[in-house]
């Protein structure tokens, strides 16, 4: 009876160490204070896994909505006498006359200190310009052209043997990656515009008209 109650211990045990063995081969279940262990746990992995891949797609999806959520739109029929730019604040305000319309978050260039002297510094001017065009097929959703150069930074560009670049705009989200939402207002990633999410640069471009003034502050 001893014998056999034995041969039968060591049979389970086998059995549990060639179970473990094929499921962690690399982290030495084949010992003896181990085994069972591993055996357990690589029963619960499959729950576990479902459980970690429900938690992340929850927080996906969670984190999507956030970065896309709706904001209060404007009225067609809303009129805009300036835009304000404050690059310190990473802000555009839609001004009329005195009274603030709406303030939005905005990215910059890459170095987003000092005023843009030349193409490819990745700088976003400063000064006093105005729109010059609304742009409804922009590589970035919509677009919105300002008109830098002005005649005096090209003189001073020229004296320096240097262009002073072109096609600075304010525009949304570069084409099929609009899901990013407001969360591309993190770092500052333009080569020297000011970028908005699409819905916000939708509703700019409805209201704001070519000619209106634009002053970008440091």
């Amino acid at each position: 009876m001893l014998l056999e109650r034995e041969q039968r211990v060591a049979s389970r045990r086998t059995r549990l160490r060639v179970g473990a063995g094929k499921l962690y081969p690399r982290i030495g279940c084949k010992n003896r204070g181990v085994v069972y262990y591993c055996f357990v746990f690589s029963n619960r992995m499959p729950l576990l896994k479902n459980k970690v891949l429900t938690g992340i797609l929850v927080l996906v999806i969670s984190l999507l909505g956030y970065a896309n959520w709706p904001t209060s739109s404007l009225p067609s029929s809303q009129r805009v006498t300036r835009i304000l730019v404050n690059k310190s604040h990473r802000t555009l305000t839609l001004m009329d006359g005195r009274a603030v319309i709406k303030v939005f978050t905005i990215a910059l260039g890459r170095c987003p200190v000092g005023a843009k002297m030349q193409e490819g510094d990745l700088m976003t001017p400063e000064g006093e310009y105005s729109i010059v065009q609304l742009k409804y097929d922009s590589s970035f959703h919509r677009a919105l052209k300002i008109s830098y150069p002005t005649p005096t930074q090209k003189v001073l560009s020229q004296t320096k043997g240097v262009n002073p670049g072109s096609d600075i705009m304010i525009h949304g989200l570069r084409n099929g990656l609009g899901f990013i939402g407001r969360f591309h207002s993190a770092f500052d990633w333009t080569a020297g515009c000011m970028a908005l999410t699409n819905s916000e640069i939708e509703q700019i471009i409805a209201v704001v008209k070519v000619g209106t003034p634009i002053v970008i502050e440091p």
